[in-house]
């Protein structure tokens, strides 16, 4: 805003001195040519000022009440300005704003320890008069025709007070840090109070899932043949309906190894095929005949797969059985069916056959009978 309103300022001089020029000294030439123009004219009658000195006393006028301070210098003085001195930024803003293609440089400096802006804005050559002016002036101290039209004449400055600002700045941000943390405040409520109801859904969606998930596990304990062994045998988990089905209670199979139902009638190949298996860290399926504590048995199809930690070592085997002792009480029945059945087809033939023997011996006794009875015939 400092940068924009020292840009205007300039201008508006600028603008001056182009009105002057067309609507003053353009007339004063023409319709009053005894009147002379001349940098010196206070208190003189007949001389009013050049266009350059009006600038310079518009300049010292606005920065006696204003609060901003203009300068107007050049690398090519007047005469009558030839001992002034230039400090390091006017001589930087003469060099800089060469380079620029607006012709502006800007700069923060201190002034007597104070803070302030310095706006330098190019000063060009706009009006043939100006230039001809300039290019005949008597107090010139440059050649004779060295300017035309957009020459950079030198420059025009305006430096800015930056107390006011750095003040205003300053309560601007006080507000601003203000509303940041009423808002801050107001965002951390809403998040905290988003977040302890979101953490309350979760808490509650979680007491559900454990919900499901105790009652999932009461079903799978309850009709689930399963076990859990750890990497030696031994059992640490054993479902009720395994407990049901091998008639231990979950006090003996648990911390006992698994051999404690395996039926005698079990090949060891299989045993030692399984846990080469499962070691190996593949899974095992086969049909298994397990020993009851009664003494009875069950056959069941067993599932055993092994568990790893992240290491990737067994930790644990896990086994799923399905109850198969009635699909294997059919098999057998259905072998014992086909063996008496197929003895009772043998001894119907065989009986059978006997009988057609005896049929067939009882048939010749008759022939023979029949032959002895009309042999005695006369």
């Amino acid at each position: 805003m400092a940068t924009k309103s020292s840009i205007i300022s300039a201008e508006q001089i600028k603008l001056t001195r182009a009105y002057y020029v067309d609507s003053v000294v353009k007339d004063i030439k023409k319709y009053a040519p005894n009147i002379k123009f001349t940098y010196d004219h206070e208190g003189l009658n007949g001389e009013i000022p050049l266009p350059t000195t009006t600038i310079h006393n518009l300049s010292a006028i606005f920065s006696a009440n204003s609060g901003l301070k203009y300068n107007l210098y050049s690398e090519y003085p007047f005469a009558f300005k030839k001992d002034r001195k230039l400090d390091a930024f006017q001589k930087e803003a003469l060099l800089k704003s060469k380079l620029k293609a607006d012709g502006i440089y800007i700069k923060k400096d201190f002034i007597d320890n104070k803070p302030v802006l310095r706006v330098a804005v190019s000063d060009f050559m706009t009006d043939q008069t100006c230039v001809d002016c300039h290019n005949s002036h008597p107090e010139r101290t440059w050649d004779e025709g060295m300017w035309k039209l957009g020459d950079n004449r030198g420059i025009l400055e305006v430096i800015t007070p930056l107390d006011d600002v750095i003040a205003s700045n300053l309560d601007v941000r006080n507000h601003i840090l203000i509303i940041i943390s009423i808002v801050g405040i107001f965002l951390i409520l809403y998040l905290a109070y988003s977040m302890l109801s979101r953490e309350k859904k979760l808490l509650d969606a979680n007491d559900e899932l454990q919900e499901e998930f105790k009652n999932l596990f009461k079903d799978f304990d309850k009709n689930v043949i399963a076990s859990t062994t750890d990497n030696k045998g031994n059992i640490i988990y054993a479902s009720e309906r395994f407990c049901k089905l091998s008639q231990y209670s979950k006090e003996e199979l648990i911390g006992a190894n698994h051999n404690i139902v395996r039926h005698p009638d079990m090949p060891k190949e299989v045993f030692i095929n399984m846990w080469e298996t499962i070691q190996a860290g593949k899974i095992w399926q086969g049909e298994v005949k397990n020993l009851k504590k009664s003494g009875g048995y069950c056959w069941v199809d067993a599932t055993i797969s092994p568990v790893f930690d992240e290491d990737g070592n067994i930790i644990e085997y896990n086994a799923i059985r399905h109850d198969i002792t009635t699909k294997k009480e059919i098999q057998k029945l259905n072998i014992n069916l086909k063996d008496r059945v197929s003895k009772a087809i043998i001894e119907a033939k065989e009986k059978e056959l006997h009988m057609l023997n005896q049929s067939k011996m009882a048939q010749m006794g008759e022939v023979l009978s029949m032959i002895a009875h009309q042999w005695r015939q006369p």
